[in-house]
């Protein structure tokens, strides 16, 4: 059997130094919020500092997929490692989840018993710190993951994405308690901060679960794939055209109906002629294709197949 190799992905230098800088930060938050939740007992910073903590995890795990995700194809994993972008992305879901819940437990429990907040000054100048990191942050992998189409960093840009939410409303929390004295809202906070964690996890859940079984690309590309195939002269019908998403890199397969009557060379040409453009219209395609012979009258009357996601 042939031995099948490949190029690792182009951009895989720049997901792996993303997952880098989101571990960082990641790290230096969670020092900052943890010595501010001591200083200031309150259980949002806390709140902010486990959310902060659980960043750690998945951005280490990010780090890890996407560098797997960015090998390239070989004799055992001949379509690549994309997948492991989307094993992350569960990981991080269930570990999202995990710390919501915990959060939500906690608050619940401050609720019938609260405690009082002190130094809410320093508690504010942290909680705008960590806002200003956040975002930074948040713009910075977004921008990565849309450019180079990854699950993972987009992902982790969704918890840096909370962590801005749950920040404001820690120091918003914090500025209305030094003027209220009104410690019964601190818990109120932060349970609100871990209900958005959880419906922030479900999300990332529902991503990483369509990937990892192989949920085909949006009905408007496989259109537009069909589309760009009949525009060929040669071809005269296209079916059964399949899609999967493995990480960065979409999988596309279809049959194209020529005349029966083209040479070999001919409809060879032709097929490549229609992969090309199609892998020029769908970003980070693979695509695969099969020629069915057509003669007589069906040459002429075959059609575009519908999309067999």
């Amino acid at each position: 059997m042939a031995r099948i190799e490949g190029k690792a992905h182009p951009s895989g230098s720049r997901r792996t130094r993303a997952a880098t800088v989101s571990v960082v930060v990641a790290v230096t938050l969670v020092m900052v919020k943890v010595a501010a939740g001591v200083w200031t007992n309150s259980l949002s910073v806390f709140a902010s500092a486990v959310d902060s903590t659980t960043d750690i995890f998945a951005s280490a795990v990010n780090l890890v997929a996407v560098r797997a995700a960015s090998m390239p194809a070989d004799h055992e994993h001949v379509y690549g490692h994309g997948k492991a972008e989307g094993l992350a992305g569960l990981f991080q879901a269930l570990v999202i989840g995990a710390s919501g819940s915990y959060l939500a437990y906690e608050s619940t429990h401050r609720l019938v018993t609260p405690e009082p907040i002190m130094a809410e000054a320093t508690g504010i100048v942290v909680m705008a710190l960590s806002i200003v990191a956040s975002v930074c942050l948040v713009r910075y992998l977004r921008r990565v993951a849309r450019e180079t189409g990854s699950i993972a960093l987009e992902a982790d840009s969704l918890h840096y994405a909370t962590d801005v939410l749950s920040n404001a409303g820690v120091l918003v929390l914090l500025a209305v308690v030094a003027v209220t004295g009104m410690p019964i809202l601190d818990p109120i906070v932060s349970l609100l901060i871990s209900a958005y964690i959880v419906w922030s996890a479900i999300r990332v859940l529902r991503t990483s679960i369509d990937h990892l079984m192989d949920r085909a690309l949006p009905d408007e590309v496989l259109e537009t794939v069909a589309r760009t195939a009949m525009c060929s002269e040669h071809v005269r019908g296209v079916h059964d055209i399949r899609s999967r998403v493995a990480g960065t890199q979409s999988f596309i397969e279809m049959h194209l109906e020529m005349d029966g009557g083209m040479t070999l060379r001919d409809s060879h040409d032709a097929a490549v002629a229609v992969l090309r453009a199609v892998e020029a219209g769908v970003p980070n395609a693979k695509v695969f294709v099969h020629v069915d012979p057509v003669e007589g009258e069906d040459a002429l009357q075959a059609g575009p197949g519908m999309p067999d996601g």
